[in-house]
C-alpha cells in the first residue's frame, strides 16, 4: 500500500498525482488506513499495488459513464433535496434550491440559444498562417504551429527593446527596470541627460519628474501591502473553475485557504515578503499561452488571440497590488487624467459622449476649424518597455520592490504553449526565440537583447500599467501646449483637454481658437503636435498602426450666410505623416466629414446633419449598424428550431441590449429611429409567432397595456440619455465639464434665457445647430418629458431691468426673422441689452447699429459671416425692441456685476484719467485728460499715454467711450461700480438649517434651542445619531414619514426632526421614508460643517436598520442602477455627504428590538432607533391629519425629469414607458373601438399590469393577439388565400368566427366550460371576502354574454351602482379581457379593509384579472383541442366527427341506387363498424363510393336499361359530402390550415 505514495515514477502515477492530489497528499500509514476505512476498503494493507491500480481504472470508468447521465441525476438529486427541505419547512433552504434550479435551467436553456444565435466561436488553433513574402503559408502539424507561435509571439514579447530606453548611456545608468540611481535622479528631476538623447524621451522622463514631485506632495497612506482582509475578500467570491495556475494550485486550493486564517496569513505574508524584497516567486516566472481564434476560421498569427495563463496567485497579487490599491490611489489624488475613459466608473460611451458634446458639436457650433486624428497603437500590452513602465509606477507612488516583482517576472517568463493537439511542455521565453537589436541613436556597439518586455496579455496588472504609462505620455503631450481649451460659454470655467483615450484607441483633438486662424498654419500645428505623439509612444517601445489611423479635417463654409462643413473635395490637399521605428514617415488617411467611423463601438462622424428628408436615407451609419444587428438575428432564428419562446428570452435577454449599445450618441431624430425599428419589427414578428400584419400601435406597446412590448428605441434612447446626463450632471470634473460647457454653448447659441429644455422645440429649435443637445431637446419635446435643472444655469444680469436680447426678438419679431437676427447677435457677441448700451443705460453703442464691428467679450460666440440683407434685419430688430431712435424706453438700472465685455472703461470720481482693462489678457492703458479736461461738443476727450497702470479702489465707475483716433476716446457716460458687501453667514446651527432651501422640510424640527451643543458634541465626539422611517398603507398608500434623533452622551441633550411626503402610492414606501431620514441627517451635518472650525473631528456615528440606507451611505461613490428605487432621494443624500466635512460612519442595528428586549436591555443605538421609528409613525399621522406635507424639491438637487407632471423618484425608463404607453394605448383603443378615451381611465391598470407581469412571455402575446383581434381564428386564417380555411366555427359552425365569437360560442362543451370557468372565478371572489350580492351580480352578468347589462341586473342594489355603469359603459368583453374598473377595486378595497384580510388590494386585482383571462384563455384552449389535439390514431376530435358524420350519410344511401353485386355492403354490422377502427370506417366509405361510381358507369353505358334514370337526393348528398372531405384531405396546405378544416355534411 505503501508504494503508491512512493515518488512520481510512472505515468500511471502522474495521472493519479494529477487527478487525486488529495490522495497524494497523505504519506503516513495512519491516514492512509483513515482514508480505507472511510471509504469500506477492506483490509488495504493486503491488497496489491496491481489491485488497486484496477480498481482506480475501474473507478474512473464508472464515473465516466455516470458522467453521460450526470444532467439527470443532477436533476433527481435537487428534486429530493426540494423534497426534503419541504419536509422540515426550512424555507430558506427550498428558495435557495429553487435559485439553484431556476439558475441551471436558464444556463441550459440559454446554451440552446447561443447556438443558434451567436456567431461560432473561435476555438482552440489547429493550424496558423503566416503571411511569408505575399503569400499564406499553413502550419497544421503540432510541432510546426509551436515552432512559428514560439516565434512570432516571442518577437512580440521582444518589441519593447525599440525604444532609447533599451539601449545607450541612458538605458546602461538606470537599468533594466529602473532601478538604479540615476532613475532616481530623473523622478528628483536632478539628472543630466546625455548628449544625443532622444528629444521625445527627455519629455517623457520630465514629465515622469513632474509627476513624481507632484505625487510625493501629497499624503500617501497606502503602502501597497496585502491584507488577509484583501485575500479573503477575493478569494470568498472567485470561481473554483476557473482555469491557472500551470503548477497546481488552483482557484479551488485560495478558495479553501480563505476559509483559515492562518493558511490565509501564510499566503498574504509569503506574498507581501517577496514583494519587499523585488524577487518573484520562482514558480511565478512560468505561464502557459492558449492561442484562440478571435474570428472563427480566421487562422493568421497576428489575429490569433493569445491568453497568458498566470499562477493563481501571482495574477490576484497584481489585480490587487496595481489594480485595485495604486489605482484608488491615484484616483483619490485627481491624477488619472480625464481624457482617460478606461477606468473605474467610465465606460466607452462616456469617451464617445465627450468626443461627439466636446468636439465635434463645439466645432459644429462655432464654427472654428477642428482636426480629429484617430491613431490606434500596436500591441500596446506587448510592447511596452519595462524601463518606461518602472518609471510611470515609481512616479505614481509606487516602491521599486513592488515594480521589480512585476516586471522581472515578466523579463523571465517561460511560455508554454497550449493548441488544440495538446501543450508543449518544453515552452519559450526570451532566450530562445531570437535576440532582437535595439535602438540606438549613435548607432554605436549595438547589444542583441535575449529577454521579454511587455504586460502580459491576461495580467492582472497589464491594464493599469498600460494606463499609467498612457498618461505619462499625455502628459509630456499636453505639457508642449498640444491640447484643446474646452471653456465654458459664460461661466468661464475651462478645462484643457487633449485627447479620447480607451486602452489603445486614441483621438487627438485640436481646435483654433477662431475661425479667422490660417487652415494651413493650423494644419502645420496638428503635424506637429501628431509627430510628438508618436514619438512619445516609440520611446515607450510602441507604434502607431498606419492602417487603423484615419482623421478629419472640419472646415466650414458659408453660403449666404449658413454655414456648413466643407466636403473632402473641398479641402486643401494636406497629408498628415506618423513615424515608423524603421526611421520612415507614413501618411494616415484623410476621411470626409460626413463618413462615420467606428471608434470605441460606435459610428460617429463630425457632420451628421440629415441631407435627405426620406427617413431610410436619413438614418446614421450608427443606427443601420443598430438595425443591422436585429436583422442578423432575426435570418439566423427564422429557420431555426429555436422554438418561439426561446426566441423571445433571446430577443429580449441578447439582441435588445446588443442593438441598445450606442444610442446615446446618436444624432437621428425619433421619427427617424422609430421608422427603422418598425420596418425591422415587421420582418421579425413572424419569428415570434406573430401576424407581421397586426395593427402597428400593438408591436411597441407596453405589456402593462396588453400589446407586445416590443422595445420602443426612440423612447430608450432618451431614457438612456436622461440616465447618462444625470450620472455627470453638476459634476466638475470630465465628462461633468464637457455636459456644463456644451449647455452653456446652447444658451449663448439660442440667445434664450433659462432652462433651453423647458422651451417648445417646435418653436425655438430653428435657433440651435444641429448638435446632441438639439436632437435631445426634439427628444424631450417629442416624448413631452419635463427636465428641470438647478437655477444657478441660468445667465447672470449685469444690470437691474437688464433684459436677454433674443427674449424681446422672438416676442415681438415674425419666427422667419429669427435665424437671421440671431446670426447677427451672435457676430456682434450680444446676448443682454447691457452688451448693447453705453453706460447710460439707454444709447445703443454706434459699432452695434453700423452691425461690422463686434464688441469684443468674455462670453464666447460662433464665428458668423452675416450677409447686408441679415445686416439690415439687425437694424429693423434693435429699432423695435428699443425704439426708432435706437435708445431704450425705460434705461437699464444699477451694476450687478461686471460687464461682461471683454475691454472695460473705469474712471474715477473726478473723471481726471481712464482706465482701459482687458479682463482676459489682464493689460491694462492709462488714458489722461486731453487739453486739460477740456469738454468738446462730443464729450471729454482722453489721451492714451502709452503706459499701464494697476486697478485701485479709487476707480468707482465704470465708463462708455467713443473712439476719436487711435490714441484719443471721447467720455459718453459713467456708473457706477457694483459693491460687493461681506455678508456675515449664520452663526447658530438653527440659523445655517433656516438658511437652507426648502424650509418645509423643517416643520417637525426641535433642536433643543439653537443647535450649539450639537457642535460640541460633534468636536468632542459624543454626538450618537439615528432614523427611521415609517409607512402606513391602510393609513395612505402615498405618504412616507421619517423621524429623526441627535443626542449627547456628555451633556444628555437630544434633539429631534420629523417630515411626511406625499408622493404617488408606486413611490411610497418604508424605503423612501428611511432615505428621508438620512436625508434630514446629511442636511444638518452639511449645515454643521462651516461652523466647526477647523478639525480633524471624531467620527459621528449613525445608527439605522435599513441596510439599503447603509450601504449608500457608506459607497457614495458607486453608479446607481437604472431602475433603482428611490434614485432622486439617494442621489441627493450621496450628493450631500460627499460635500459634507463631518465625518460620518453609518452603523446597522435591528429595528423594533423592543419587541423582543425589554428597554433596559436595550444598547443607546437601539433605543434611539425605537424613539426614532414612533417619531416616524406620529409625523406620518399627524400629517395625514393635518393635510401637512414638505416639498419634495430638495436641496441641492439640480437634475429633476418629471413625466406628466409627476417626478421620476426611480427608473426613468419605466416611467417614461408608463406614461408613453398609456397615451398610446388611450389613443389605439379608442381608435380601435375598444375603450373609449372618456372611459380609459375607468380602468384599474396597475392590476392589469401586475396580472401581465405575473404571465410568461408567450401568455402575454396570447392576451395580445386576442385583445388586437389578431388571434388565429378563421376569420384570420381565411384571409390567406395559400391556407384555404373556411371562416366558420369549428365547434358550432358558426359563420365568421371572430376573436368576439371565441367567447360567445354556443357549442354545448363550450357552454359548460364556460359555466366552470364562472363558478370557478365565483368561488374566488367568494375566498376574499366580497359581498355575496355583488358576487350574483357578476356571476349572472358573465353568464348572459353581453346580451343583458349589469345596471339592469344591480338595479334594485344602489350599492352597485357606481361599479354597474362603469362595467356597462366598458362592456362585456372588455371585462373578460381583464380590464377591470376602478370602482369595482375601490369597493373590494372596502371589504379587505372590513374583514382585515391579509390580501393587499393591488395583488388582489391582478388575481381577478388573471381568472377573467382564464376564462377567456380556456375558451381558447378548447376550441383548439377541438382542431388541433389528435386523440385516438392520431386524429383530431373533428376528424373523428367529420368520419362519423360521412358514415351517417352513406347509411342513407337508397340501395336501389347501387349495382346488385354491392348492395350487400349496405348489409353491414353498423354498430361493430362504430365501435371498430377508423380505418375500418374509411375503408368501408371508399367501398361505398367505388360502388356509387361502379353503378353511374353502367348507367352511362346502359341507357335503355331497366336502372332508374335519377338517384336518390340522399345518396347525392352523400357522394357530394365525401367528395368535398376526400378533396380537402387531398390539398398540399399548410398543417395548421389542414387541421383546422372542418367539413360539412
Amino acid at each position: 500500500m505503501h508504494s503508491i505514495f512512493r515518488p512520481v515514477t510512472n505515468s500511471f502515477d502522474v495521472a493519479l498525482d494529477y487527478e487525486y492530489p488529495e490522495l497524494c497528499r497523505h504519506t503516513t500509514e495512519g491516514s492512509t488506513l483513515g482514508i480505507a476505512r472511510r471509504n469500506n476498503v477492506v483490509n488495504p494493507l493486503t491488497t496489491s499495488r496491481e489491485d488497486i491500480e484496477a480498481r482506480l481504472v475501474a473507478c474512473i470508468g464508472h464515473l465516466m459513464e455516470l458522467k453521460k447521465i450526470a444532467p439527470e441525476l443532477r436533476r433527481k438529486h435537487l428534486l429530493q433535496c426540494l423534497i426534503k427541505a419541504k419536509e422540515r419547512g426550512d424555507d430558506k433552504a427550498v428558495a435557495e434550491i429553487l435559485r439553484i434550479r431556476r439558475k441551471e435551467c436558464d444556463r441550459k436553456r440559454q446554451r440552446g440559444i447561443d447556438v443558434v444565435v451567436k456567431p461560432g466561436k473561435g476555438r482552440m488553433v489547429m493550424a496558423v498562417q503566416v503571411s511569408e513574402n505575399g503569400e499564406l503559408t499553413t502550419y497544421d502539424t503540432h510541432e510546426d504551429i509551436v515552432r512559428v507561435v514560439n516565434s512570432k509571439i516571442g518577437q512580440r514579447y521582444k518589441l519593447g527593446h525599440r525604444s532609447p530606453l533599451s539601449a545607450g548611456q541612458l538605458a546602461d545608468e538606470i537599468g533594466q527596470f529602473a532601478e538604479r540611481e540615476a532613475a532616481a535622479s530623473i523622478l528628483d528631476g536632478t539628472y543630466e541627460f546625455p548628449p544625443g538623447t532622444d528629444a521625445a524621451l527627455i519629455e517623457l522622463l520630465k514629465e515622469a519628474a513632474a509627476l513624481k514631485q507632484e505625487f510625493d506632495e501629497m499624503d500617501n497612506v497606502d503602502s501597497g501591502r496585502l491584507t488577509v482582509e484583501d485575500f479573503v475578500e477575493f478569494w470568498h467570491l472567485a470561481r473554483e473553475e476557473t482555469s491557472s495556475s500551470d503548477s497546481g494550485r488552483h482557484f479551488g486550493h485560495y478558495i479553501a485557504a480563505s476559509d483559515d486564517p492562518e493558511l490565509a496569513i501564510l499566503h498574504v505574508e509569503s506574498m507581501n515578503i517577496a514583494a519587499s524584497y523585488g524577487l518573484p516567486l520562482n514558480r511565478w516566472k512560468s505561464a502557459l499561452t492558449v492561442l484562440l481564434e478571435k474570428v472563427m476560421g480566421n487562422q493568421l498569427i497576428e489575429k490569433l488571440r493569445a491568453i497568458c495563463l498566470l499562477e493563481a496567485d501571482f495574477n490576484w497579487w497584481l489585480r490587487i497590488t496595481f489594480a485595485r490599491k495604486m489605482m484608488a490611489r491615484i484616483r483619490r489624488q485627481g491624477h488619472i487624467p480625464l481624457e482617460q475613459f478606461a477606468t473605474a466608473g467610465k465606460c466607452p460611451i462616456d469617451g464617445t459622449m465627450c468626443k461627439q458634446l466636446g468636439f465635434f458639436d463645439r466645432a459644429n457650433t462655432l464654427h472654428f476649424p477642428a482636426v480629429m486624428n484617430s491613431v490606434d497603437a500596436e500591441q500596446c500590452y506587448d510592447a511596452v518597455n519595462h524601463s518606461a513602465t518602472s518609471l510611470a509606477m515609481q512616479a505614481y507612488g509606487m516602491s521599486i520592490e513592488q515594480v521589480c516583482v512585476y516586471l522581472s517576472a515578466m523579463c523571465d517568463m517561460i511560455y508554454d504553449v497550449k493548441t488544440a493537439f495538446k501543450r508543449d511542455e518544453v515552452g519559450f521565453s526570451g532566450s530562445t526565440t531570437g535576440a532582437i537589436v535595439p535602438y540606438d541613436p549613435d548607432s554605436r556597439a549595438l547589444v542583441p537583447l535575449n529577454y521579454f518586455n511587455g504586460l502580459g496579455q491576461g495580467s492582472g496588472g497589464a491594464p493599469p500599467a498600460w494606463q499609467v504609462v498612457s498618461s505619462l505620455i499625455l502628459g509630456a503631450y499636453k505639457r508642449n501646449g498640444y491640447e484643446m481649451q474646452s471653456r465654458c460659454a459664460w461661466s468661464r470655467t475651462t478645462k484643457n483637454i487633449a485627447s479620447i483615450l480607451f486602452v489603445d484607441d486614441c483621438d487627438l483633438l485640436h481646435m483654433a481658437l477662431s475661425g479667422l486662424v490660417s487652415l494651413v498654419h493650423f494644419l502645420v500645428f496638428v503635424q506637429h503636435a501628431l509627430y510628438l505623439w508618436a514619438r512619445l509612444l516609440q520611446v515607450t517601445g510602441g507604434d502607431l498602426k498606419q492602417v487603423k489611423s484615419f482623421w478629419y479635417l472640419i472646415a466650414f463654409k458659408f453660403v449666404r450666410g449658413v454655414p456648413s462643413q466643407r466636403p473632402l473635395s473641398e479641402l486643401p490637399k494636406f497629408k498628415l505623416y506618423i513615424p515608423q521605428h524603421d526611421g520612415t514617415d507614413v501618411p494616415i488617411e484623410m476621411i470626409d466629414v460626413r463618413v462615420a467611423k467606428k471608434t470605441l463601438g460606435v459610428y460617429t462622424c463630425p457632420d451628421s446633419t440629415p441631407k435627405s428628408r426620406s427617413s431610410k436615407n436619413r438614418a446614421t451609419k450608427q443606427l443601420q449598424s443598430m438595425v443591422e444587428k436585429g436583422t442578423v438575428w432575426r435570418k439566423r432564428v427564422d429557420g431555426s428550431r429555436l422554438v418561439t419562446r426561446d426566441r423571445w428570452y433571446s430577443f429580449f435577454k441578447q439582441t435588445k441590449l446588443s442593438m441598445s449599445y450606442g444610442l446615446v450618441p446618436i444624432m437621428d431624430p425619433p421619427e427617424v429611429v422609430t421608422s427603422s425599428f418598425q420596418a425591422l419589427y415587421f420582418m421579425m414578428l413572424p419569428a415570434l409567432g406573430v401576424n407581421r400584419y397586426i395593427t402597428l400601435g400593438w408591436r411597441m406597446l407596453p405589456a402593462k397595456y396588453q400589446g407586445l412590448g416590443l422595445p420602443n428605441m426612440a423612447l430608450e434612447k432618451l431614457a438612456m440619455s436622461l440616465s447618462w446626463l444625470q450620472r455627470f450632471w453638476g459634476v466638475s470634473e470630465g465628462a461633468g465639464h464637457v455636459v456644463r460647457e456644451a449647455y452653456e454653448r446652447l444658451q449663448i447659441e439660442t440667445g434664450l434665457e433659462g432652462n433651453i429644455f423647458l422651451r417648445s422645440y417646435k418653436r425655438y429649435g430653428i435657433l440651435a445647430s444641429h448638435t446632441w443637445y438639439k436632437i435631445f431637446w426634439e427628444y424631450l419635446d417629442h416624448f413631452n418629458i419635463t427636465l428641470e435643472l438647478d437655477d444657478s444655469l441660468t445667465v447672470p444680469r449685469a444690470r437691474e431691468r437688464d433684459r436677454v436680447f433674443m427674449e424681446e426678438v422672438v416676442r415681438t419679431m415674425d419666427r422667419s426673422e429669427w435665424v437671421a437676427i440671431n446670426r447677427m447677435r451672435k457676430k456682434m457677441k450680444i446676448y443682454f441689452f447691457s452688451q448693447l448700451s453705453h453706460c447710460d443705460g439707454q444709447t445703443i453703442r454706434d459699432s452695434v447699429i453700423d452691425g461690422k464691428t463686434p464688441i469684443p467679450s468674455l462670453m464666447e460666440f460662433s464665428h458668423e459671416e452675416p450677409t447686408n440683407q441679415d445686416r439690415r434685419l439687425w437694424q429693423k430688430a434693435l429699432r423695435v425692441v428699443t425704439s426708432p431712435n435706437y435708445r431704450f424706453q425705460i434705461p437699464l438700472g444699477y451694476t450687478l456685476r461686471e460687464p461682461y465685455d471683454r475691454v472695460i472703461w473705469y474712471t474715477t470720481a473726478a473723471r481726471d484719467h481712464l482706465l482701459q482693462v482687458d479682463q482676459e489678457s489682464k493689460m491694462s492703458s492709462l488714458y489722461v485728460s486731453d487739453d486739460n479736461g477740456r469738454r468738446t461738443r462730443g464729450g471729454t476727450a482722453y489721451r492714451c499715454t502709452g503706459r499701464s497702470a494697476e486697478l485701485t479702489a479709487e476707480y468707482t465707475q465704470f465708463a462708455s467711450v467713443t473712439e476719436a483716433s487711435d490714441d484719443r476716446v471721447i467720455l459718453h457716460s459713467t456708473m457706477d461700480t457694483p459693491i460687493f458687501g461681506t455678508e456675515e453667514g449664520p452663526r447658530t446651527l438653527l440659523a445655517a438649517i433656516r438658511a437652507l432651501p426648502n424650509q418645509s422640510l423643517w416643520v417637525g424640527l426641535d433642536l433643543d434651542g439653537n443647535g450649539d451643543w450639537i457642535l460640541d458634541a460633534i468636536r468632542s465626539g459624543s454626538l450618537v445619531v439615528a432614523h427611521d422611517g415609517s409607512y402606513k398603507e391602510h393609513v395612505d398608500r402615498s405618504v412616507s414619514s421619517a423621524g429623526l434623533i441627535l443626542f449627547c452622551t456628555r451633556c444628555r441633550r437630544l434633539a429631534k426632526a420629523s417630515c411626511a411626503e406625499r408622493t404617488m402610492p408606486g413611490t411610497a414606501g418604508n424605503y423612501r421614508g428611511e432615505l428621508l431620514g438620512g436625508l434630514l441627517l446629511a442636511l444638518i451635518m452639511h449645515a454643521a460643517g462651516p461652523l466647526l472650525g477647523h478639525g480633524p473631528f471624531p467620527v459621528v456615528e449613525i445608527a439605522c436598520d435599513n441596510m439599503g440606507v447603509v450601504i449608500h451611505g457608506k459607497n457614495r461613490d458607486r453608479p446607481l442602477k437604472d431602475k433603482q428605487k428611490q434614485a432622486d432621494l439617494i442621489r441627493c443624500f450621496r450628493a450631500i455627504l460627499a460635500k459634507c466635512t463631518v465625518s460620518i460612519a453609518y452603523a446597522h442595528v435591528y429595528g423594533h428590538q423592543d419587541d423582543k428586549i425589554p428597554w433596559d436591555d436595550l444598547t443607546l443605538q437601539q433605543q434611539l432607533n425605537v424613539l426614532a421609528d414612533r417619531l416616524a409613525k406620529d409625523a406620518l399621522d399627524r400629517a395625514v391629519r393635518d393635510n401637512l406635507f414638505i416639498s419634495s424639491l430638495f436641496p441641492f438637487e439640480s437634475f429633476r425629469v418629471l413625466v406628466n407632471g409627476t417626478k421620476v423618484t426611480s427608473s426613468i425608463k419605466d416611467a417614461m414607458y408608463d406614461d408613453w404607453g398609456r397615451r398610446e394605448a388611450r389613443t389605439l383603443m379608442a381608435k380601435r373601438k375598444i375603450v373609449s378615451e372618456d372611459n380609459f381611465d375607468k380602468i384599474f391598470w396597475e392590476g392589469v399590469s401586475a396580472a401581465m407581469m405575473a404571465y410568461p412571455q408567450m401568455f402575454r402575446v396570447y392576451i395580445t393577439k386576442h385583445v388586437s383581434h389578431f388571434q388565429g381564428t378563421n376569420r384570420q386564417l381565411s384571409r390567406d388565400s395559400s391556407q384555404q380555411v373556411e371562416n366558420v366555427c369549428p365547434c358550432c359552425g358558426r359563420q365568421d368566427e371572430s376573436t368576439g365569437h371565441i367567447t360567445r360560442c354556443t357549442d354545448e362543451g363550450r357552454t359548460e366550460m364556460f359555466y366552470e370557468s364562472v363558478d370557478i372565478l365565483c368561488d374566488f371572489l367568494s375566498e376574499t371576502h366580497m359581498d355575496g350580492r355583488l358576487i350574483d351580480c357578476i356571476a349572472t352578468y358573465l353568464e348572459h354574454r353581453g346580451e343583458k347589462t349589469m345596471t339592469s341586473i344591480t338595479h334594485r342594489m344602489p350599492l352597485f351602482a357606481p361599479v354597474a355603469a362603469d362595467i356597462d359603459a366598458l362592456g362585456w368583453d372588455c371585462l373578460l379581457e381583464g380590464r377591470i374598473p376602478t370602482s369595482l377595486v375601490d369597493l373590494q378595497s372596502f371589504y379587505l379593509r372590513k374583514h382585515s384580510s391579509w390580501w393587499k388590494i393591488k395583488t388582489w386585482a391582478s388575481h381577478l384579472v388573471q381568472h377573467l383571462l382564464n376564462i377567456t384563455h380556456r375558451q381558447w384552449l378548447y376550441r383548439n383541442a377541438r382542431i388541433h389535439l389528435r386523440k385516438a390514431e392520431g386524429l383530431t376530435t373533428s376528424e373523428h366527427e367529420d368520419i362519423f358524420e360521412l358514415v351517417k350519410d352513406m347509411m342513407l344511401v337508397d340501395p336501389s341506387d347501387l349495382l346488385p353485386q354491392h348492395r350487400e355492403l349496405l348489409e353491414q354490422d353498423y354498430r361493430e363498424l362504430g365501435k371498430g377502427t377508423t380505418v375500418a370506417r374509411k375503408l368501408w366509405l371508399q367501398q361505398m363510393r367505388s360502388a356509387i361510381s361502379a353503378a353511374d358507369i353502367v348507367e352511362r353505358q346502359h341507357q335503355s336499361g331497366q336502372r332508374r334514370q335519377h338517384k336518390s337526393s340522399l345518396s347525392i348528398a352523400a357522394v357530394r359530402s365525401y367528395d368535398r372531405y376526400r378533396h380537402g384531405s387531398g390539398i398540399p396546405v399548410t398543417a395548421r390550415a389542414n387541421l383546422a378544416k372542418r367539413v360539412q355534411p
